[in-house]
């Protein structure tokens, strides 16, 4: 990113990039990605990577904390350890146990998956 970015900024299964002389006004996230802040930057809060690598130029600034839970095996534990147990449970959160194991295992699956979205929204 180029300029200033007045709130957070998160990428899921992506990287950020904050360039030369950017500014982001609170935290920067990345999911699935590496964070670089590069000569000059300034991130005003906390940094932290889940699954990915965190790149700092030493002339960059981050006000808050820098966290880094680096490697796939964070990624399998965050996303699909829900999927399976939905899957070998064989119902969602809505209570869809007849439908999910009508369908097979696969469906499932989808049906696990969109009840983690419904389940929190």
């Amino acid at each position: 990113m180029r300029g200033h970015v007045s709130g957070d900024v998160t990428a899921f299964g992506g990287s950020i990039v904050v360039e030369d002389q950017g500014q982001v006004n609170g935290d920067a996230s990345a999911f699935g990605g590496d964070i670089r802040i590069d000569k000059e930057a300034k991130v005003a809060h906390d940094v932290a990577v889940f699954g990915g690598r965190i790149r700092r130029d030493p002339a960059a600034t981050v006000g808050g904390d820098v966290t880094t839970i680096g490697g796939p095996g964070w990624i399998f534990l965050i996303f699909l350890t829900p999927l399976i147990f939905s899957a070998i449970r064989g119902t969602d959160r809505l209570g869809n146990s007849a439908a999910a194991a009508a369908v097979g295992p696969g469906c499932g699956i989808a049906f696990g998956l969109s009840s983690q979205f419904v389940a929190t929204a």
